[in-house]
């Protein structure tokens, strides 16, 4: 978690544990671009650290899906549902890696 604030998540974005290894980071004002940049930030500084377990040094790697709100079309479970789907879809590509929900 301490890693994931570090890497982009700014003052008014909201940053929480949503399952049992699951986060959710809201991005107010972040546009579907800057939310994938910022995924990918994240990816990145997981891949690269070096985690510490009771004298184990472990590898770690995520994997992230993105989506945004539509506020004209979209509730926020549309948004939850996207944002799922798109994470279901990066674990099966072979996981560590971010799928972008694109809205047709």
């Amino acid at each position: 978690a301490k890693l994931i604030r570090r890497n982009g998540v700014r003052e008014d974005d909201v940053f929480c544990r949503y399952g049992g290894d699951e986060f959710v980071v809201l991005l107010p004002r972040a546009g579907l671009a800057w939310a994938e940049v910022i995924a990918r930030r994240f990816q990145k500084a997981v891949e690269a650290h070096t985690f510490i377990y009771e004298d184990l040094s472990m590898a770690m790697t995520i994997s992230i899906g993105v989506a945004q709100l539509d506020t004209l079309n979209c509730t926020s479970a549309d948004l939850f549902k996207a944002a799922d789907h798109a994470l279901y879809q990066a674990k099966s590509q072979g996981r560590n890696t971010v799928v972008v929900h694109r809205p047709e």
